[in-house]
């Protein structure tokens, strides 16, 4: 299977920044080890998404888990590993460490459709991905 693997150390907070970002409003699952949080999703890049815990505050800084949500009337779901690089509270800062090929199409695709600019979704893609066979 075909995975796309992030380039970019987990802990490069200033690299984060250089990602198109959409604004977003949607619930999502964060899961980490056994445990499911209900989060919604703040705003969501190629490299990324800032989400909020729904119902409790608990330090997760530092770890990893998948994030996963559902596109609004479809029945398809995007999956993303992610690694908890920031947390203030509730909010919380999700790096992308891996994403499957099916999932990175439908994101890049959600992108573009809210960015006016092609070019720039291409020149991230590049910057993030390499094919690990």
């Amino acid at each position: 299977m075909l995975k796309l693997l992030f380039k970019q150390s987990l802990d490069s907070m200033q690299n984060r920044r250089q990602f198109t970002r959409v604004l977003f409003s949607l619930k999502a699952i964060l899961t980490i080890g056994e445990r499911e949080f209900d989060v919604k999703i703040l705003d969501i890049s190629l490299n990324g998404a800032l989400i909020n815990l729904e119902y409790e505050s608990l330090d997760l800084a530092k770890q990893n888990g998948l994030l996963s949500f559902q596109l609004d009337d479809t029945s398809v779901i995007i999956k993303m590993n992610a690694a908890v690089v920031y947390q203030k509270g509730t909010e919380i800062g999700v790096q992308c460490t891996g994403i499957d090929i099916n999932s990175v199409c439908l994101l890049r695709r959600l992108i573009e459709l809210n960015i006016e600019d092609d070019k720039q979704i291409h020149k991230e893609l590049s910057q993030l991905t390499t094919i690990d066979d």
